[in-house]
């Protein structure tokens, strides 16, 4: 981007119209030149301080307040290197909304979405049965638990209650029995049949309650504790399966996402500007591009900017708000108004240029309206109203020129011209503010090229 300074036309009429006076003495200033100085052959003007109202004129290109990149988001499988182009929209075409501007090659990520839907299936038939396992053995616990053990408790008590019950009815009858055979209306043998049945009672009795306190005590709380035991090993091997289901449908998802990412579409209405990186490295349908690789952006063409560069020596004064008029090339005669609406507070390296000690100002325009027809990247030019400064030294803009990165202009002495250096500050087409380096009154040649031919 270019960078010139120019006054406003009426600025400079202003300035004419005053030299129509000596009171005035804003021309007269300059009007030494076509004077020649005793001794030099060249014309020169006298170093004198006028108003000075200057417009910095800048070329830049159009840019997008609002822009859109999209990237290759597919990923780079080991035994492809790449992922190729089936379909690419052409470079500056108008897109709407939701339009497909790229088609990846999708075929290499179709079969590792299939082979990741197989094993995501196979993941969750395997979770079912871990999960069928676990309500078996829950089950198990249940059942055990609110039914096999009341049961077992159930008979172990009725046959206690009933060994009890023997035990007592044979006990009376044993004492019966005993005094029948003292009163000898019984034999002993009798006596001795009712001692064997008693004993047999109480053995049974001991043993129903003995059977009931070791299944109470310890064949109870065993079962019990192995049910819990397998029902813990069934909840490990649910979650296990779980995870393994949740990993092989997250595979899928990738899979799947890979796939739908090979289909590129319009985030917004716009243009399709393939990346700048394809002047060396071309996209087209066929090519191979890379993850995170850029492929196009999409700016929004309802709101354009222009982007310039102003040199550092007169883009430290430029500030946002200020008023600004807009040219674009492919709109001949039309100006746009506007106004600066951003600078960088620091000057970076110009690119363009060789010499890294070349600064400038990044600054953008907005215009108040954007005209239809407008493209990214179109050539415009900016002129920036910086304001007036009315006590200003001043020279003619042909008298200075710029060598190795120095200002300089050629001043006239009682010896002849002496070239000096000055700092240069604000300029108009005709008219450019010294800083520092001259004197006003002092007398410097009108016109440097032909002072630098007369010096040599």
């Amino acid at each position: 981007m270019g960078l010139t300074s120019t006054a406003s036309l009426g600025a400079t009429l202003r300035l004419w119209a005053g030299a129509a006076t000596l009171g005035a003495g804003a021309w007269w200033a300059f009007a030494g030149a076509g004077r020649p100085a005793r001794s030099i052959s060249v014309a020169t003007t006298a170093v004198r301080r006028v108003p000075l109202e200057s417009r910095i004129v800048a070329g830049g290109d159009l840019m997008s307040t609002r822009e859109a990149s999209l990237k290759c988001e597919v990923e780079d499988l080991a035994d492809v290197g790449g992922v190729a182009i089936v379909s690419l929209v052409e470079n500056g075409a108008r897109v709407k909304k939701g339009d497909v501007v790229c088609r990846l090659d999708s075929s290499a990520h179709e079969e590792r979405a299939r082979q990741a839907e197989i094993a995501a299936s196979q993941a969750q038939a395997t979770r079912d049965q871990a999960l069928a396992a676990l309500e078996v053995a829950r089950i198990a616990l249940t059942q055990y638990e609110g039914g096999e053990t009341r049961t077992q408790i159930s008979d172990f008590e009725r046959r206690i209650a009933m060994g009890r019950s023997d035990c007592s009815l044979l006990a009376d009858r044993l004492a019966w029995t005993e005094q029948m055979v003292a009163k000898g209306y019984a034999s002993r043998g009798q006596l001795l049949s009712e001692r064997q049945e008693f004993d047999k009672a109480k053995h049974e009795r001991e043993k129903a309650e003995g059977e009931y306190r070791l299944f109470r005590e310890f064949k109870a709380p065993k079962e019990i504790h192995s049910l819990r035991s397998k029902i813990a090993d069934a909840e490990h091997a649910y979650r296990l399966e779980e995870e393994r289901l949740a990993m092989q449908k997250q595979r899928l998802e990738h899979a799947r996402r890979q796939v739908a990412n090979c289909v590129l579409r319009a985030p917004q209405d716009g243009v399709a500007v393939h990346d700048w990186r394809s002047r060396w490295f071309p996209i087209h349908p066929g090519a191979l591009v890379y993850e995170s690789q850029d492929l196009l952006k999409i700016p929004d063409l309802s709101q354009i900017e222009v982007e310039v560069a102003v040199h550092e020596t007169v883009g430290a004064v430029v500030r946002a708000g200020m008023p600004a008029r807009v040219s674009i090339d492919a709109i001949p005669g039309r100006t746009f108004p506007g106004r600066v609406a951003s600078v960088l507070p620091l000057p970076v390296a110009d690119w363009k240029s060789y010499d890294e000690r070349m600064r400038q100002y990044i600054a953008r325009v907005r215009m108040d309206e954007t005209p239809p027809g407008l493209l990214p990247l179109m050539s415009a030019r900016v002129e920036i109203d910086a304001g007036e400064v009315r006590d200003v030294l001043a020279i003619p803009v042909a008298a200075m020129s710029r060598i190795a990165e120095e200002s300089v202009c050629y001043v006239a002495t009682p010896r002849g011209l002496s070239r000096r250096t000055i700092r240069a500050g604000r300029s108009t087409p005709e008219l450019i503010e010294v800083v520092s380096g001259l004197e006003e009154g002092e007398e410097v040649a009108a016109d440097f090229a032909e002072a630098d031919a007369a010096a040599r």
